[in-house]
């Protein structure tokens, strides 16, 4: 996922306002709205609010997105949550279809199986 506008620093810094405001001039520049849904799920993490996160990280899932970054979004945030069946369930079909993600994906899982 790109970070344009500094995204990641404002949204680490809780500058979760001027992180919207990137956001809509992202829009105006026909950003895919799948990278939109993962930083809007980021703003809503970074303020405490997990269950729009999560809708959030899901929207992003469900629209047109390449394989396995909005998928590997969720699992992090799922797994920050101690949904570890959920991040299974999730990641685990990945880890065998694209053969470039599928190392990333076994990390991934490698690191929910020792919990």
């Amino acid at each position: 996922m790109a970070n344009p506008g500094g995204m990641e620093e404002l949204i680490a810094t809780g500058r979760h306002g001027e992180a919207l405001r990137a956001l809509k001039r992202m829009a105006a520049l026909d950003v895919a709205t799948w990278e939109i849904q993962l930083w809007l799920g980021r703003i809503a993490e970074g303020r405490g609010r997990p269950d729009q996160a999560e809708y959030a990280f899901r929207q992003a899932v469900t629209g047109a997105h390449p394989v396995g970054g909005p998928e590997r979004e969720l699992a992090r945030f799922l797994e920050d949550q101690g949904r570890l069946g959920e991040v299974q369930a999730l990641l685990e079909p990945l880890s065998q279809e694209k053969a470039a993600l599928a190392g990333e994906v076994r990390l991934d899982l490698g690191r929910v199986y020792e919990k």
